[in-house]
């Protein structure tokens, strides 16, 4: 089916990686190309993404995802083993340069609403059926009430968040992921600080033909989070 596709519209192809299978990628990335996916009239697009335990229902897969440091080196190797870059999602590119942001969530967006199957309405999408995160909860009668997040979406805001306002990676960052914030998941943040102290420096670096490798440089804790101000 994926070779007929690739004659008339743009396919991406997605290897969801973890523990248990990122042994496969080389073998896998070599059958797209035996297949002669990235060289069609709409070539196929490769997009490599991390499993991970996004919600409280799979959190069993913390036990077998990659960290960040694992899943940004087999990233490395997705980008040696496709042929074009124009060929790899935007997320694995480095020639994406890392341009300030206004958001990084369409939950953050004005009016967002996610319509569970229970009636009830969430901000993110990951959170659809978990019973204490409706921002909004559907009465017998039909009518709406707040739930107990829906402030806390409302006035999110990364700036006044502890560590975010004195980050200095804040414009192209924007504090990631909001449910991580919601939910005081204080590992994954710091995974996501420590994802952007070692690849901001390649991806700048990329803009001017240099292949950093991860290990030449990156950036201290220091350089990254200025001291907290101090009130007068």
């Amino acid at each position: 089916m994926v070779d007929g596709l690739l004659e008339v519209v743009r396919v991406d192809v997605r290897f969801n990686a973890d523990h248990g299978n990122q042994c496969d990628l080389d073998g896998f990335i070599a059958f797209c190309k035996d297949r002669g996916w990235f060289d069609r009239a709409f070539p196929c697009v490769f997009q490599l993404a991390r499993i991970s335990d996004f919600s409280e229902r799979a959190g069993f897969l913390s036990r077998t995802k990659l960290s960040e440091e694992e899943f940004e080196r087999l990233r490395e190797r997705s980008r040696q083993m496709v042929p074009n870059e124009a060929t790899l999602d935007e997320t694995t590119t480095r020639s994406l340069y890392p341009l300030p942001r206004t958001s990084v969530c369409a939950a953050l967006a004005n009016d967002s609403i996610v319509i569970g199957a229970d009636g009830n309405h969430y901000r993110c999408g990951l959170q659809v059926g978990e019973k204490d995160r409706p921002v909004a909860i559907r009465r017998a009668g039909g009518d709406m009430v707040p739930g107990r997040d829906a402030d806390w979406w409302t006035g999110f805001d990364p700036t006044r968040q502890p560590n975010c306002s004195r980050c200095s990676f804040l414009p192209v960052c924007w504090g990631g992921c909001p449910k991580k914030h919601l939910e005081g998941d204080s590992h994954s943040l710091h995974e996501q600080s420590l994802y952007w102290r070692k690849a901001l420096p390649q991806k700048i670096a990329w803009q001017f033909g240099v292949a950093l490798q991860e290990s030449e440089f990156t950036f201290a804790e220091s350089d990254q989070f200025k001291p907290a101000s101090l009130d007068p």
